[in-house]
């Protein structure tokens, strides 16, 4: 964090109903500015267990299978269906090298507007698409961003 951001841990929940309460489905660390408000999403942080689980099982498979993710001319692609918090592409970005691409596909707009709104995710890469057959075409014709999250209800 910058000498102007406060350090912040943020939970992502959803109400199930009246009988079984509420649903933790994400917590993230924030920064946030003092003085406009701003949040900026930390991208070394996989603070859930399942999170960690699950970037630990995608890297161990990966390399299994021969797969040259931490080679410089390497140019691997990620694909995380559900974005949460954004905890896992941020990370994989933060990570891996920088020729990666993490594509993300969410069918929830409420999730995508939780993650901009209250948990720092970056606005720019989230592509509202016309169905899922729009997010594909698009996922495989562009090659310019790192991140893109792809918003398909």
């Amino acid at each position: 964090a910058h000498d102007s951001e406060t350090e912040e841990w943020r939970v992502l929940q959803f109400v199930v109903d009246s009988a079984r309460g509420v649903c933790t489905q994400s917590i993230t660390k924030v920064f946030a500015a003092r003085s406009a408000g701003q949040l900026r999403a930390c991208a070394r942080t996989l603070a859930l267990g399942y999170t960690r689980a699950c970037v630990s099982v995608a890297l161990s498979a990966a390399h299994a299978l021969g797969s040259p993710l931490l080679e410089a001319a390497a140019s691997p692609r990620a694909l995380v269906i559900g974005l949460g918090a954004g905890s896992m592409p941020l990370w994989l970005g933060a990570q891996l090298p920088s020729r990666l691409r993490c594509d993300v596909v969410e069918l929830d707009p409420t999730v995508v507007a939780a993650a901009m709104g209250a948990l720092g995710f970056p606005r720019h890469v989230v592509r509202d698409c016309q169905g899922l057959l729009a997010a594909a075409t698009d996922l495989f014709i562009s090659d310019s961003d790192r991140l893109a999250v792809y918003l398909c209800e």
